[in-house]
């Protein structure tokens, strides 16, 4: 089960979005996920690796449809966020 919840925590995060929803909902099930799964699924919840500066900025053109961010914001800094937050 180690094995599989290491693989499962490196999809989500490689995935990113939805996957990464999916796997804080699978490591909360204690009740139906074995232990090792939850153990690593959990970390999902606050131990996630950032997106690079670039995919950061490239997702959120695509959200927003824009070419160029400064179009639609006065200032972005992608290479120091405060912060992050992922909406269900």
């Amino acid at each position: 089960h180690v094995y599989a919840g290491d693989a499962m925590y490196d999809l989500c995060v490689s995935l990113r979005g939805f996957y990464l929803k999916a796997g804080q909902f699978i490591g909360s099930r204690g009740d139906f996920v074995p232990e090792p799964i939850c153990r690593r699924l959990c970390l999902l919840c606050d131990q996630v690796p950032p997106m690079s500066a670039e995919e950061a900025g490239a997702a959120i053109k695509r959200e927003l449809g824009v070419q160029d961010l400064n179009s639609v914001f006065d200032h972005i800094d992608l290479e120091k966020p405060l912060g992050s937050a992922s909406v269900s």
